[in-house]
């Protein structure tokens, strides 16, 4: 029995002295992992396939931001679902060329926001993005193939969307019934 007893304790002793161990491993593993959420700054964001960022948390209370290109090295590549809503304090917002997508309420609430700058290049804005925000204007690149249903609800009553002429984004205008104007101005 003393001999079983003694067996278990030693056993007991290598797993507690490996827990440190462990946990460095952990916290390594969780900035390597795809879908593991790493907190930079006043931001979450998780790893996508092809390593870079999906921000999925806004935890300050700036005014003007300027979301950054990277994060820990990873080129930040999407807005997710949520992200900054109701950040109340935002006013405005420049995003990262590179960036692809904007996820689905994204900006919601964010009551005091008036302008946020869209780069080339992004191709999704998604579901009730800015809804319920400041927003009186915003211009929409060229490269966007998809914008979510009721994206712009709630802003604004004089909201304009300027557009590129012929793009996805001046249909979008046209079928949604939101007042518009073409960039190059003749439209």
């Amino acid at each position: 029995m003393k001999k079983l007893v003694k067996t278990a304790l030693c056993l007991l002793l290598c797993a507690f002295l490996s827990l440190p161990a462990l946990a460095e491993v952990a916290a390594a593993s969780k900035t390597l992992t795809n879908g593991a959420y790493v907190t930079s700054g006043d931001y979450t964001y998780t790893l996508l396939k092809d390593g870079s960022a999906r921000i999925i948390d806004y935890t300050g209370d700036a005014e003007a931001l300027t979301v950054p290109a990277e994060l820990d090295g990873h080129l930040v590549r999407q807005i997710g679902d949520r992200a900054f809503s109701a950040c109340f304090s935002l006013t405005s917002v420049r995003l990262p060329k590179g960036l692809t997508a904007i996820g689905e309420d994204a900006f919601q609430r964010c009551e005091s926001l008036a302008s946020i700058a869209l780069p080339e290049g992004l191709t999704a804005i998604g579901d009730n993005a800015f809804f319920s925000c400041g927003l009186a204007s915003i211009a929409l690149p060229d490269s966007l193939t998809s914008i979510g249903e009721g994206a712009f609800d709630g802003c604004s009553d004089t909201l304009t969307l300027t557009v590129p002429r012929d793009s996805y984004a001046h249909q979008y205008a046209i079928d949604n019934g939101i007042p518009y104007t073409c960039s190059d101005a003749n439209g």
